[in-house]
């Protein structure tokens, strides 16, 4: 199925969230295990990800492939600790997906992942509620440092 934020809203009244005067709260109770989402269409990449997120953090990874299996897995798996996100991907693009992701979670942190070497499109997801972005090729300890910080996990 291909989403847009038009029928993006059509999903959410099946959400095991209640609603309260400030909005939408989970009542999912969090494990310590993190389970993270990494939305990246490239396996190459994805799975590098994973590698690295194993390697710091006690975690149940899922991936997504395209946007729309992204969107698929927002809501129907459980809740995520984390979100990244590509900028660049088929069916829909990661801003969407992101757009989607904060009209439901407006505290799950999200990380947006691009290829493309301009900082305007990087920029435009910080606008839309990314907590944080780094750009293709990934380095792998400022991936490292920002998978820290964004779960909680720093040692201090």
């Amino acid at each position: 199925m291909i989403y847009s934020l038009s029928n993006v809203k059509d999903y959410t009244d099946n959400f095991p969230f209640t609603n309260n005067n400030d909005g939408y709260r989970d009542v999912r109770k969090h494990s310590v295990v993190k389970n993270v989402l990494i939305a990246e269409d490239n396996q190459m990449h994805s799975e590098l990800m994973k590698l690295i997120i194993d390697s710091i953090v006690d975690a149940n990874v899922v991936i997504a492939n395209d946007g729309g299996e992204a969107l698929d897995k927002i809501y129907t798996e459980d809740c995520f600790d984390l979100i990244i996100l590509d900028i660049m991907m088929p069916k829909v693009n990661g801003l969407d997906v992101l757009k989607a992701v904060r009209r439901l979670f407006d505290r799950v942190p999200v990380l947006m992942v691009s290829a493309l070497g301009d900082g305007k499109t990087l920029s435009m997801g910080m606008s839309l509620g990314a907590n944080d972005c780094l750009a293709k090729p990934i380095n792998k300890d400022i991936f490292k440092q920002k998978i820290n910080f964004l779960l909680g996990t720093v040692d201090n």
